[in-house]
């Protein structure tokens, strides 16, 4: 049994990080069991497993995957799912590590010139993404997926 019901997304790019995720750590565990019949428990012992395999970020990743996966399957049947995210007891597998170090001026002014095009370059174009995430905080997936009409270029927004 694999995974192949797509979440809704926008970014293929994600959907496919998720689809490989739970098919990589849910799928196994599943056996010949219906998603339906999943418990808290067992998503618990399957991140515990990553946990202890050296990977506790990876582990709360896949959590959050399995989570989100089950309340889409709650939410299409109508909330009579036996795998209920919304009443799970279990929290997340590893503390949440916030990021402790951020570039330093020194490093964007490194990564700004770095995305100057050569010529002949052809991956030009990806310098100028690096470029406006740099200077709108966005995040990567939202930069790709810009389409010309969210631009105003009149009024420079």
């Amino acid at each position: 049994m694999a995974i192949t019901s797509r979440p809704p997304s926008n970014d293929p790019q994600n959907t496919a990080l998720v689809e490989a995720s739970l098919n990589r750590y849910l799928v196994p565990a599943l056996g010949s069991r219906s998603i339906h019949h999943v418990s808290d428990t067992d998503i618990a012992n399957i991140t515990k497993k990553i946990v202890a395999g050296g990977h506790p970020q990876r582990a709360n990743t896949a959590f959050w995957y399995m989570r989100a996966f089950s309340t889409g399957i709650a939410n299409r049947r109508n909330g009579s799912s036996r795998f209920p995210a919304r009443d799970w007891k279990i929290r997340y597998p590893a503390p949440i590590v916030k990021r402790k170090r951020v570039v330093n001026d020194a490093e964007l002014a490194a990564i700004w010139t770095g995305c100057e095009p050569e010529p002949g370059d052809i991956g030009y174009s990806f310098g100028s993404i690096v470029k406006l995430l740099m200077l709108t905080g966005q995040r990567r997936t939202e930069i790709a997926a810009m389409r010309w009409s969210e631009l105003n270029l009149e009024a420079g927004t």
